[in-house]
């Protein structure tokens, strides 16, 4: 994890959204920005007498709020709307990173961060826990920003070799599971608003192997979603299974 409690601006902000890492500070307050719980405990905010909280790797808009020992947080604000697409300007088009990305995509990916390093059960976590997982595991925890323009499919895949769960800062998506590589065999189709933090995509298995159904992200709007992706340490025991 960052190991001081200086805020730190991170290289995807930009005109449209800032994006500064807090860790290790007592109390934030925060006027009205989504907020990324980083960590692996459950954060607590309060609103004058009202209170909650945001689980591990998970997310809320929050507005006049007091977030509460705060180990690491994301603190995102929209700032601009005008000219979102700027971003395809500002960051790298896919196929660029992948030659068999398809060229009519329209989607851009940020620089990555290197954030620190996090331990934790997966299974449990993320609540997917099976009787013979095993204990505690060390991953390289990394963010990067997308940024697709509205009606983007952002394409059908399942080979991961990292964990990872999206958080949605502007615009609406979805994130749609397959049975086959093929957009007509859907059979879950999950709306995730601004500031929301989809449950992981992912299974676990006894072995403490993971895999991926076919799955996609499909923009509903001009779109910019972070990617929170978890790499482990060692390829044993996490490899995809095929």
């Amino acid at each position: 994890m960052a190991d001081n409690n200086k805020p730190r601006v991170l290289s995807f902000s930009s005109p449209w959204l800032s994006n500064v890492l807090a860790a290790s500070a007592p109390s934030i307050a925060i006027d009205n920005a989504i907020v990324v719980n980083l960590s692996t405990r459950m954060v607590k905010y309060e609103a004058g007498p009202y209170r909650g909280s945001i689980a591990p790797f998970q997310s809320k808009s929050l507005r006049d709020c007091v977030v509460i020992e705060a180990e690491q947080l994301l603190i995102c604000k929209p700032q601009e709307r005008e000219n979102l697409g700027g971003l395809a300007r500002e960051w790298m088009w896919y196929g660029d990173k992948d030659s068999n990305f398809e060229r009519r995509t329209p989607l851009y990916i940020s620089p990555q961060e290197e954030i620190g390093e996090v331990e934790f059960n997966p299974g449990e976590i993320f609540g997917l826990a099976e009787p013979d997982t095993k204990g505690l595991q060390r991953f390289h925890l990394r963010l990067n920003l997308w940024y697709a323009p509205v009606s983007t499919d952002c394409g059908i895949h399942r080979e991961h070799t990292f964990l990872e769960v999206h958080t949605q800062l502007i615009g609406t998506g979805r994130m749609q599971k397959f049975r086959e590589n093929r957009s007509d065999t859907m059979f879950e189709d999950l709306i995730v608003p601004t500031g929301a933090t989809h449950p992981p995509f992912f299974d676990l298995k006894s072995d403490d192997t993971f895999a991926y159904p076919w799955h996609r992200y499909f923009s509903d709007s001009d779109c910019v979603w972070m990617a929170i992706e978890f790499h482990p340490y060692q390829r044993h025991p996490y490899e995809v299974q095929p």
